[in-house]
Order: C-alpha cells, then structure tokens, then sequence
C-alpha cells in the first residue's frame, strides 16, 4: 500500500536520516572550561583516523577526553573557534598514533576574556564542570 498526501496523490516514502552524532553546545560554562583548558599545558588534541578528542597528560600522553569536552571542542572546530596543529606522535596507554593539538587563535582568546566577565557578572551562569 503506497502512502498519499492529503489530497490523495502517491507520496514516495521518506528516507531516514542518520542521526546527528554531536549534539550541540548552549552551554557557555561548558564552552569557557573548554577553552581555559585549551590554552593552558594540557590542553587537547585530536588523536587518530576517527579524529576522536583526547586531553593532554604529559608532552606525547593523552587521555580521551569526556563527552562535553568532545562535543565542545567538536563543535569549536567546527565553527572556527580553534584550529588544529600539524601532527605529530601521540600515546594514549600502550597505544600511539598521530595527532593534532587543539590551537586557540588570538581573537578566541579576547572573546574568552569577554565570556570569563560575562561568568562573573552572573553569578547564575556559573560554571559547574571539572578541572
């Protein structure tokens, strides 16, 4: 049996989009704690052919990164928000393989600044992850 539109024409079925992977980020507390991790010494890098998130332990060592970071930092990619590094040799445990570290330009950076005052001023939007 086909299925048909409300005035009786044939209607071809629909295909089912995947769903999205990567849920985004309207969490400015999530956005600053990523950021202010990124531009410190152990900031993140992106680790492998799956191009998964991972934090920095150490010069070469990382350690996958939670959920919220991921998708943050994902999402950061995506916008143009922070850039990727050439790649060099990373290990996470007995495993190494090529990675990139996170870069925060210098006008992300000046917005950070801007989302930190932002946090203080409003004592509402507190931040409430993790170090």
């Amino acid at each position: 049996m086909t299925e048909v539109d409300l005035f009786g024409n044939p209607v071809a079925p629909q295909q089912k989009s995947a769903p999205e992977s990567r849920v985004a980020v309207n969490d400015l507390g999530a956005v600053v704690a990523v950021l202010s991790r990124a531009i410190s010494d152990r900031g993140y890098a992106v680790v492998g052919r799956n191009r998964r998130v991972h934090r920095m332990v150490g010069q070469i060592t990382t350690r996958p990164a939670t959920r919220w970071e991921a998708d943050t930092v994902t999402q950061l990619l995506a916008r143009g928000l922070v850039g990727l590094g050439t790649d060099r040799p990373l290990s996470c445990g007995a495993v190494t393989s090529q990675g990139a570290p996170v870069l925060v330009p210098s006008a992300t950076r000046r917005r950070l600044a801007s989302w930190e005052a932002t946090l203080r001023r409003n004592p509402a939007i507190s931040t409430r992850y993790p170090a």
